[in-house]
């Protein structure tokens, strides 16, 4: 089979045998031909992706040990179970990644007649001043872990 036939692809008459029509394969299948290339490089990738999520992993667990302190980066917030990291650490955290945190004070209430104190804070995060990320968070002093401060 010679290149030349696996490059265009030939439609024939099953009755006659005549061709009746004669394309370019690669022309033709530009699209099937780009997407599998994309998958291969996808596929090749996430396995990269896998390998330098795990060494993160790995170092910021190092750093949690090393440079963060309990009690002070991050511990047990009263009312819950398990570890928590504070904004203190979260900071930390961020300064050795190259990420910035902007924080908008989304929606304030205080009604002390009803002991509720309602805050929602909105951050975004910038790393090389493009924005990679924002989260919605909101807490108020009805909440368990805060029951027992009023």
């Amino acid at each position: 089979m010679s290149k030349e036939l696996l490059k265009t692809y030939s439609k024939v008459d099953l009755k006659t045998g005549e061709v009746v029509e004669t394309k370019d394969a690669l022309k033709e299948n530009k699209d099937i031909i780009e997407k599998t290339l994309e998958t291969a490089i996808t596929l090749e990738s996430s396995a990269d992706v896998v390998e330098r999520a795990l060494k993160e992993t790995k170092k910021i667990g190092a750093m949690v040990e090393q440079v963060l302190n309990e009690g002070a980066h991050y511990g047990i917030v009263p009312g819950t179970t398990t570890k928590t990291l504070f904004q203190a650490g979260a900071d930390i955290l961020c300064r050795s990644y190259g990420i910035e945190v902007a924080y908008d004070l989304v929606d304030k209430t205080i009604e002390l007649s009803d002991n509720l104190i309602d805050y929602t804070f909105k951050a975004i995060a910038f790393f090389r001043g493009k924005k990679i990320g924002e989260a919605l968070a909101s807490a108020n002093s009805l909440e368990q872990k805060f029951k027992s401060h009023f």
